[in-house]
């Protein structure tokens, strides 16, 4: 009985200690809003774009690909390889030449979900 009225003497002392840590953010202060991320070129390196799942805006950002052959690439999906691209003439030969190192097809060729 001495045992168990300890235990919950120590349990219940240690109970405001642990609500001190609890580390809730003042409701008076709001979060500072995230941050948008820093554009890949400002750091030299962009990664190629997956033309199964990236966004008309991420593809109209591609230098030399224009609305229609964004909205080509949207409507064609998915692609097994890059070489639909021109096969299908969704992009010209000269063209895809100039940003066929900005583009992939991801590994599955189907869009991700």
């Amino acid at each position: 009985m001495i045992r168990a009225a300890l235990f919950t003497v120590a349990i219940l002392s240690a109970v405001p200690a642990f609500a001190q840590t609890a580390g809730v953010a003042p409701a008076s202060k709001p979060a500072a809003p995230m941050a948008a991320p820093a554009h890949p070129a400002a750091h030299g390196v962009v990664a190629p774009l997956d033309v199964n799942s990236a966004t008309p805006e991420q593809l109209a950002s591609v230098k030399g690909l224009d609305k229609s052959m964004v909205e080509a690439i949207v409507k064609g999906r998915p692609f097994k390889s890059l070489d639909e691209l021109t096969k299908n003439k969704i992009i010209p030969e000269d063209a895809f030449a100039k940003v066929k190192e900005h583009l992939t097809v991801g590994a599955s060729g189907t869009i991700a979900h």
